[in-house]
């Protein structure tokens, strides 16, 4: 190529794809995630009716009763309520806060163990059965536990 070495023509082929990649992900990907966290954002505190406590980015790490699904998405904790939205496949979880039993930080959940802390709620479902959901939501989950504990 242009009497360059091969290595080298690999070297600018590998660039050029590299550049295309990093610039799909900017372009395109990046902007429709920051969109649906913002929808799921939108929607999880219409969901509470807009009386949040505190609301951010989290990572759900699976129920009891519905296994160790995974998914990103927004928790948002009301006077009332707790709820989720996750982006993909979209759904919503929603937890009574007369219905938490206890709330903790714990590295492990549904078997699978962590580095990073995870919230833990322990509640009781629609049908009054003991149920409990994980969510990673930072590496310090102390502020999500007062939130909890304040309603």
């Amino acid at each position: 190529m242009f009497g360059l070495p091969v290595w080298a023509g690999v070297l600018v082929l590998v660039g050029a794809i590299l550049a295309v990649e990093i610039a799909i992900w900017r372009l395109l990907i990046i902007p429709r995630l920051r969109a649906r966290m913002a929808d799921a954002a939108r929607e999880a505190e219409a969901a509470l009716g807009g009386e949040v406590i505190r609301s951010g980015r989290a990572s759900f790490a699976g129920t009891a009763s519905r296994g160790r699904a995974r998914g990103t998405g927004h928790l948002a904790i009301g006077p009332h309520e707790v709820v989720f939205v996750r982006l993909s496949p979209r759904s919503m979880l929603r937890i009574a806060r007369a219905r938490i039993d206890s709330v903790e930080t714990t590295p492990s959940h549904l078997g699978g163990r962590k580095r990073r802390p995870l919230l833990r709620i322990a509640f009781r479902d629609e049908a009054g059965e003991p149920d409990v959901v994980g969510f990673h939501v930072g590496r310090d989950t102390r502020p999500w536990e007062e939130a909890l504990a304040a309603g």
